[in-house]
């Protein structure tokens, strides 16, 4: 059995989720939707 969580680390500031999120949907717009990208 495999468990998998996708949430934040608690010590990371507002401000810090923001840019994660903001670089994560840049490199999905650049690489597209369906790219074999691997563990991000």
């Amino acid at each position: 059995m495999v468990l998998i969580f996708d949430i934040w680390h608690p010590m990371l500031t507002a401000t810090e989720r923001q840019l994660v999120k903001e670089s994560l949907e840049g490199i999905m717009a650049f690489y597209g939707q369906d790219a074999p990208l691997g563990e991000l």
